[in-house]
């Protein structure tokens, strides 16, 4: 049987399809920052960093980086500002390849007193 140029095209949409499901799968929890009560985001202010792996939820995996994770509960006003889009400091893994933010955000910004 002779070859189809869309014949040799199904990998291609086997591999869109797998990438939808994956970009679906991680608009999960867009929006919500975990740890925080009610989920969303606080106003701008400065709060001390820890090491993600304190304030993580079991299961997450933190991301190398020397950046600290923000502790929300703690108001510091020598401490960190929260990185503008920053979704967590690690990752927890989804299915077979897929990984979702987990864990406060990180800080991006230190903050210094005038």
């Amino acid at each position: 049987m002779p070859r189809t140029a869309y014949s040799r095209l199904w990998p291609l949409a086997i591999l869109g399809i797998v990438g939808l499901f994956g970009q679906l799968a991680a608009v999960e929890g867009k929006g919500q920052v975990p740890g925080v009560p009610g989920g969303r985001m606080q106003p701008v202010d400065c709060y001390r960093g820890a090491p993600c792996a304190a304030l993580a939820p079991q299961g997450c995996i933190p991301l190398p980086t020397s950046l600290p994770a923000i502790d929300f509960s703690q108001p510091d006003k020598d401490g960190w500002q929260p990185a503008p889009g920053s979704s967590g400091c690690g990752v927890r893994r989804r299915w077979l390849f897929w990984v979702v933010p987990c864990g406060p955000p990180l800080g991006g910004a230190a903050c210094v007193p005038t």
